[in-house]
């Protein structure tokens, strides 16, 4: 039976009328662009890797209906489910809905997800772990929220168009910074089991006209077969190797054949040559026609919609049940379609306790509706709110951290103190004052820039700006969140301007300040006059220091070359953690250790005329790839122009060496093509028959949803039996298989292509005074005798370093594969290299013009003897000074003759620098020498006579090196070397030789040391010029610190003081308090004047009245009084005192005055005995104290009674006139021999009175 028509909805299927032919051809103009018919599709699982996910496909396919198979294959609609796009289901076979949703730095609109830092700015980093860990983080997340596919990442577009709006999702403008983000990014993503789809394949270099509508044709990207396979597909092909579970279609032509039924691209390049094992799916909305994209190898279509969304048809879904009835479309290719799809979910592990979807990309709201495409839909739970971040803003930090690119530094402005006087202008440094995701797909550019806008973007979690980060740090910040430069700023010569810059692009479908995805308003330019606002700051500011965040190249001339812009920092993309990764770099607990992934120009006219942004209002644009090769850094090293900053750069705050280059040939290169490819394995079988026109039809009862797409036809037996039309299949179409492409043979190609032919190693050394990481980049240069142009330097390996200590160093290894080192032969249709890698030239270096290390690969040549240190290109009207040697025209102004000769300027007299650091000199002999090594006897050596010497650094003094010369005495053979003496300022034999005495100085001998004296060293600082200088260095850093502090303490006066009413109210405050001390204490004052009833004014306590105070300490009230006898007290009392103790009523009445003193003392003896002097240490509470004896007189131990009457009557009487404050009369002299009794303190028995 003869093929039949589809149906009227293939009517846009592509026609290809040219003569066949095995390559992409451009040809001379853009109508002689075509794209060759490669028919039929292969089929997939024929790879041993991929076997066992076949082998379970198989059988689940094999028992499949027409339905099942046709809903796996197809979208359900736009809107119609929880996720961007989703197919339908094969519940019967244990298959669900296959969810698939952006984006490729985080889950987009979404809850608890990450935002990761965007392509541009992994790219940026240099650093294959983080790459890798990334893609860790992002299938985490996919698979936590139940995404079966994750769209990314993103290697296309690759950059060509410096204003193209998503070149910020890719990894940078290099084929191989793309392949290897790409491939790390796959292999992280799928090994958590979600599935990766690359994206956008291919030539989707621009947005403007993107699309193929019912009314308008998306432009055709000519690209020849060359340029196509080693600079567009290689990340492509790289990622394919990597194990890429799906690659997705781009909205673009290529070569006048839209690119979702391109059968060149997708069955001969894509599915054959590169041996991709997945499954091929549209962009959204990019099918533009139904047999011709089954045919030419499309296996899935999103979101399922036709050419209009949401009318409820598509290409597919029931018109694919149709097709597949009436036979237009082989049961054959249906079949290889869903096994692709089933084989790739049980190669990721998807069978295994893969998640359901938990959350809806349509609201962020608990409950809500099932499909909203639809017109009546059901209501249900769609956010259960999964938080899937875990730890993963670790990774993101670390990122946007290692990012960050350092393009200048003068005077070492950074990294910043946190103590230093900073001013923050832009708003890009702060919030969107509208909220955190109040623009939909990020399509708005308020506050700091994190990610460009589109589906290529993430929902914040949450945002640490810079404002809030630098403020957290530093207390001197001030902060004017405005792109308009405050006129009232009055900076000090102190104080730093931080400003903040940027540019923003994105997506097609929102526009942007008058940018429609592409930057074709702003240009190249900063956005909101960031360029003024850091001319602005220049003007009033000694320092400054730009911050920029942007999707791509910039212009800075404006500005750049200002003497107050001193540092400039590119922070790219930074995801959520915007803040703390930027202060991590600005105030220097991290060293920047990002570089460039493209070119900063000088001006938008350095770059090619054919990168530029079309624009035509009717037909096709044909968008022809005329410059090649040559896009980004290849461009500029050709036509010899000058960037502003090279692709590659990256400053640091401490330095590197590279140093022991070595390279070892691993797997010998010993023909120009690679071997012949293994043969193709078989595929899976299934019958042939079309299948019962029962399988689609509608199920009784069946329960629809409008606008849903469903496999179902309502006369099925009628679309099998309709034999009305041929289809008129694409010229060339045919079901007999194509012959294996010499250049395939399993995913990515032919595997000898990523044999390890060279091995490199170098050691990478801090010299610097910092910790910081260093970025080793390989580029090759290809030989002219492969007969074709290639670009003078292109990269193909790079390696970072872990974190170096100064001083420290690391042995990186850098591999070069066969494919490194060849070119696309568009007439064998393979991969051409020369054997050996004969000529080939191998750079390392630290950006494109920082080639340290050549090595031209030939059996006479090894790496170049000296590793110096890295140069900016020559301005494009200069080239350097060659000794005479041939410099080529790609190459002046950027290398030199001796460098491309591999030879050293200083020729043969640099012969040992790589070995023992010697270089040959003219030495002058300082003064007569003796040679001791001339027999029989010593040779003197006159002062002036000239030598051949060696001369090499051996040490320091202080910071002046010490030289050794060596050279050889021709009379004898022997050897002779001088050192230089810095702290003498003279030189000193030490081998060979010695000084002839003079008798002018005594010198040490051999062997003699000097020995110093303490105290000598000042001596040594007074007399030595160098250590005075040493210290004067070390007084000018002290005085530095010391006048920084100053200037704050002044900069902080002058604040708290500059504003007269603030002063006013300061002085006011103080006022008043001191007034309410003052009313405080007066009113004590008065309140204890009354208590006491004292009408005496009582003065202020001072200090020591509150000592004397703190001395005295009162008794317990209520306690007993203690009798403790006081200092200087008579020991006896007298007969009256005893008598009024007694309460005897004998004797005269006494007088009133008499009373009054007796009350008195009897008020101060209470007083004494109820306190503790605690400045008294006789005296104790404890009446059982231990008292020293009182002193007794020798003549009074052997007296008569009477006469000690007498005594006691004489001491009764002295007693009597000194006072009554004596204790009881128990104190008497026929006391003072108990133990332990109470005398008077005021002599002391000693032993010599004792006897």
């Amino acid at each position: 039976m003869s093929p039949l028509l589809l149906s009227a909805s293939d009517s846009l299927h592509c026609s290809l009328s040219s003569p066949p032919s095995p390559e992409l051809n451009v040809g001379d103009s853009a109508s002689d662009a075509y794209s060759p018919p490669y028919y039929p599709a292969p089929k997939g699982g024929w790879l041993p890797n991929w076997a066992e996910a076949y082998e379970k496909a198989h059988k689940i396919v094999s028992n499949m209906t027409l339905a099942e198979k046709v809903n796996l294959t197809t979208g359900t609609g736009y809107f119609m489910g929880p996720c961007a796009g989703q197919t339908g289901s094969a519940w019967r076979v244990g298959i669900p809905n296959l969810c698939l949703h952006d984006s490729p730095l985080g889950v987009r609109n979404s809850d608890h997800n990450t935002a990761f830092p965007a392509g541009i700015t992994v790219g940026a980093t240099f650093d294959k772990k983080l790459m890798y860990d990334r893609g860790v983080g992002l299938g985490e997340e996919a698979r936590g929220k139940g995404i079966n596919v994750l769209l990314g990442p993103t290697v296309g577009p690759i950059g060509r168009k410096p204003r193209g709006g998503r070149n910020w999702e890719g990894f940078g403008a290099d084929p191989s910074l793309q392949a290897i983000g790409g491939s790390l990014t796959i292999k992280g993503m799928q090994s958590t089991g979600a599935i990766a789809s690359l994206k956008h394949f291919i030539g989707n270099e621009q947005e403007m006209h993107r699309m193929s509508t019912v009314v308008t044709q998306g432009y055709s990207s000519n690209i020849d077969d060359r340029t196509l396979h080693e600079l567009y597909l290689w990340p492509f092909a790289e990622s394919v190797r990597a194990g890429a579970g799906s690659v997705m279609i781009a909205y673009n032509d290529v070569n006048r054949s839209a690119c979702s039924q391109n059968s060149k691209l997708i069955n001969g390049i894509l599915k054959d040559e590169l041996g991709f094992q997945g499954f091929v799916v549209t962009d959204w909305l990019a099918q533009i026609g139904g047999v011709s994209s089954a045919l030419a190898g499309l296996d899935m279509e999103m979101p399922g919609d036709g050419a209009v969304p949401l009318l409820g048809d598509s290409y597919w879904g029931s018109e694919l049940s149709r097709s597949v009835l009436n036979r237009t479309v082989p049961v054959d290719r249906l079949n290889d379609m869903v096994t692709r799809i089933v084989a790739t979910w049980y190669k990721m592990g998807q069978d295994k306790d893969y998640p359901l979807p938990n959350f809806s990309g349509n609201t962020l709201d608990e409950k809500g509706l099932l499909y909203p495409g639809a017109l009546f839909s059901p209501v249900g739970i769609v956010n259960q709110y999964v938080n899937v971040q875990g730890k993963h803003d670790i990774t993101a930090r670390a990122i946007a951290r290692d990012a960050i690119t350092l393009l200048k530094n003068e005077d070492s402005i950074l990294p910043l103190r946190r103590n230093d006087s900073l001013k923050i202008f832009g708003t890009d440094a702060g919030p969107n004052p509208d909220g955190l995701n109040s623009c939909t797909d990020r399509g708005c550019n308020r506050g700091v820039l994190t990610m460009g806008w589109g589906s290529g973007t993430s929902r914040l979690p949450y945002l640490i700006t810079p404002q809030e980060a630098i403020a957290n740090i530093s207390s001197n910040a001030e902060f004017h969140i405005t792109d308009t430069f405050p006129p009232n700023v009055s900076p000090s010569p102190q104080d730093t301007a931080v400003v903040f810059i940027n540019a923003d692009s994105g997506e097609n479908y929102i526009t942007v300040d008058g940018n429609p995805g592409d930057r074709t308003t702003a240009g190249l330019n900063a956005w909101h006059n960031g360029d003024d606002l850091v001319k602005a700051a220049a003007e009033k500011f000694s320092q400054v220091v730009v911050v920029v965040h942007t999707v791509g190249p910039i212009l800075m001339e404006k500005w750049i070359d200002l003497d107050s812009v001193k540092a400039v920092l590119v922070a790219h993309l930074p995801g959520q953690e915007a803040g703390w990764s930027l202060t991590d770099i600005l105030f220097g607990d991290y060293s920047p250790s990002g570089h460039m992934p493209y070119t900063i120009p000088r001006s938008e006219s350095d770059y090619p005329s054919s990168v530029g942004l079309l624009q035509q209002p009717f037909g096709q644009i044909q968008d022809t790839f005329t410059e090649g090769l040559y896009i980004d850094y290849r461009h500029f090293l050709k036509n010899n122009v000058t960037p502003r900053y090279p692709f590659g750069h990256g400053l640091s705050y401490t330095t590197f060496s590279f140093s022991a280059p070595s390279l070892s040939k691993v797997t010998p290169i010993d023909s120009v093509y690679p071997p012949a490819r293994p043969p193709k394995g078989s595929t899976p079988t299934y019958p042939t028959t079309i299948p019962a026109p029962s399988e689609v039809a509608w199920p009784k009862h069946f329960n629809r949803i409008w606008r849903y797409l469903y496999p179902y036809l309502d006369n099925p037996e009628g679309a099998a039996a309709n034999t009305t039309k041929k289809y008129p299949y694409p010229d060339g179409y045919t079901t007999v298989p194509k012959p294996a492409p010499r250049a395939g043979g399993a995913e990515g190609g032919n595997p000898a292509l990523w044999d390890v032919d060279f091995s490199v190693k170098v050691k990478v050394t801090n010299t610097g005074t910092r910790n910081g990481r260093a970025v080793v980049q390989l580029y090759v240069q290809l030989p002219t005798t492969l007969g074709v142009d290639t670009p003078s330097r292109q990269l193909r390996q790079f390696e970072k370093t872990k974190t170096l200590a100064p001083g420290e160093s690391e042995d990186l290894t850098l591999e070069i594969t066969r494919k490194d080192i060849s070119i696309w032969d568009v007439a064998m249709q393979d991969w051409k290299a020369p054997v050996n890698g004969e000529g080939v030239t191998i750079w390392l270096g630290q950006s494109v013009a920082d080639m340290r290390v050549r090595r031209p690969n030939s059996a006479a040549e090894h790496f170049i003897d000296a590793i110096t240190p890295g140069h900016s290109p020559l301005p494009s009207n200069m080239q350097g000074f060659n000794m005479g040697r041939y410099v080529p025209p790609d190459q002046e102004g950027l290398t030199t003759g001796n460098r491309l000769a591999g030879k050293h300027p200083l020729g043969a007299r640099a012969r040992h620098l790589h070995t023992t650091g010697a270089l040959v000199v003219r030495f002058e002999m300082p003064f007569a020498v003796w040679c001791t090594t001339c027999k029989p006897h010593e040779t003197l050596i006159g002062q002036g006579v000239r030598f051949n010497a060696e001369k090499k650094k051996i040490g320091n003094y202080h910071s002046t090196p010490i030289y050794s010369f060596r050279m050889k005495h021709s009379a004898c053979g022997g050897w002779i070397e001088i050192h230089t003496d810095p702290k003498n300022t003279a030189y000193v034999v030490t081998e060979g030789g010695r000084k002839r005495d003079t008798g002018e100085e005594k010198e040490l001998g051999l062997g003699e040391i000097a020995i110093k004296l303490r105290g000598e060293e000042g001596d040594e600082t007074r007399n030595d010029p160098l250590a005075r200088l040493e210290g004067k260095v070390e007084d000018k850093r002290r005085a530095e610190t010391e006048q920084s502090r100053i200037f704050e303490l002044q900069r902080r006066q002058n604040r708290d003081w500059e504003d007269p009413y603030e002063q006013s109210r300061r002085l006011r405050r103080g006022f008043r308090a001191e007034r309410k001390t003052l009313e405080s204490a007066e009113a004590k004052r008065e309140a204890l004047k009354d208590k006491m009833s004292l009408g005496i004014d009582l003065v202020d306590e001072t200090e020591e009245d509150r000592l004397r105070a703190g001395l005295v300490d009162f008794g317990p009230v209520g306690e007993p009084p203690v009798r403790v006898r006081p200092m200087f007290q008579s020991a006896v009392s007298t007969p009256k005192m005893m008598a009024a103790a007694s309460g005897s009523r004998g004797g005269k009445r006494p007088k009133t005055a008499h009373l009054r003193a007796e009350r008195k003392a009897m008020f101060r003896s209470s007083l004494t005995n109820n306190t503790r002097a605690v400045v008294d240490p006789f005296l104790s509470q404890d009446i059982n104290t231990w008292q020293p004896e009182a002193k007794r007189r020798k003549t009074g131990l052997n007296k008569p009674a009477d006469a000690s009457k007498e005594t006691e009557s004489t001491e009764t009487n002295q007693s009597s006139s000194t006072g009554s404050d004596a204790p009881s009369q128990k104190a008497s002299t026929s006391d003072q021999n108990k133990p332990g009794a109470s005398t008077a303190l005021v002599t002391y028995t000693s032993d010599s009175d004792s006897g």
